[in-house]
């Protein structure tokens, strides 16, 4: 046997934890690997991180559960000379997390309709930000509703770009917007805008007592 023949081969990245990524470890330190092919994706786990009792039954409402130890994110370069090759790395920079790892701010980037990203506002606002490997104009976005309930989209929000991170420039803004008229609609809006921006934030905010952004996608 050649070792050509161990070889996996996938045509798209993993989405779903256990059912699509690949575990790695060794019995004690583990994670799942996702497999972009522009930003690698490494959910990582450790066996000490145990939450509950330990004691087996068939009531799963008592049962413990392992917690995730983190996440690791790792842009890959076709060409490292060629700055234009790197992927854009999107975070949820007001720290904001997801109840289910896979409805983190990653996914509000991925081109699957299918996920979501997914957080509760916690009585703050919530900020999405893009950061590009170097300077673009945007005169256009989109967003896309998912499968969740028409009160949780998006009615108000800002979409902002800089450079530095410290002086910013409006580039469209937007209140009580009415919610998704189907589910996997998308809406496009256009900016005014000729210069080029590094960072393009998204202050977002839903209708009072919902989750703000949690049904759009890109």
């Amino acid at each position: 046997m050649y070792a050509g023949d161990l070889t996996l081969w996938y045509d798209k990245p993993a989405n779903k934890g256990m059912n699509e990524a690949l575990p790695i470890g060794n019995g004690t330190f583990g994670g799942l690997v996702y497999a972009g092919p522009r930003q690698e994706r490494l959910v990582l786990n450790e066996i000490t991180l145990w939450t509950g009792t330990e004691i087996s039954s068939d009531d799963y409402s008592k049962m413990g559960s392992y917690q995730t130890l983190g996440e690791l994110f790792v842009n890959v370069a076709p060409d490292a000379g060629d700055r234009s090759a790197v992927a854009p790395t999107v975070v949820c920079a007001s720290g904001h997390k997801a109840f289910f790892e896979t409805e983190e701010v990653e996914a509000s980037v991925d081109g699957d309709p299918g996920t979501k990203w997914c957080v509760e506002h916690q009585g703050k606002p919530v900020i999405w930000e893009l950061r590009l490997p170097q300077g673009r104009v945007v005169d256009q976005y989109s967003f896309t509703a998912a499968d969740d309930m028409p009160a949780r989209d998006p009615s108000t929000w800002e979409l902002g770009g800089s450079d530095d991170g410290k002086t910013w420039t409006t580039l469209d803004h937007h209140e009580n917007e009415s919610p998704f008229a189907n589910r996997h609609e998308t809406k496009t809006y256009t900016c005014r805008n000729a210069a080029a921006f590094s960072l393009l934030p998204a202050d977002l905010c839903a209708e009072p007592g919902h989750e703000p952004f949690p049904g759009c996608r890109d």
